[in-house]
């Protein structure tokens, strides 16, 4: 009866660790997911922040048939050290290891001038430290 309460005990403490770790945000993404809500105030869009299916995305101008690069509602721009970056990405990192440089609000002109559309909803600009 002991071994089976030991396989027991610790098959339940190997799942908890493995459900903790899997939900666990870092204090980066936490930082970087409040400037997003409060500071540019993006609204997160399930149906409109994806890219558009493109058989269903075309339509025909003379003939010409056009498809959409971008989403409707693009999620706001993440760039760490010159690279652009999944909101995912964050969650392996820490504020100690990387700094938030600049902020651009939607719609900003420079923002837009140097990501495009884009950065239609906004730019975060991060630094690795050291």
């Amino acid at each position: 009866m002991k071994p089976f309460f030991l396989i027991l005990c610790s098959l339940c403490f190997v799942q908890l660790a493995y459900a903790q770790d899997s939900q666990a945000y870092s204090d980066l993404r936490s930082k970087v997911d409040s400037i997003i809500q409060f500071e540019i105030e993006y609204k997160v869009d399930s149906t409109t922040n994806k890219m558009a299916d493109m058989s269903k995305a075309s339509r025909s101008t003379n003939g010409i048939t056009c498809f959409s690069t971008t989403p409707q509602n693009p999620m706001t721009l993440l760039v760490l050290d010159g690279e652009i970056i999944a909101p995912e990405q964050l969650s392996t990192l820490t504020l100690n290891e990387v700094e938030v440089t600049k902020v651009f609000k939607k719609d900003d002109s420079t923002a837009m001038a140097l990501y495009g559309t884009r950065a239609k909803n906004g730019i975060i600009l991060l630094k690795s430290k050291g």
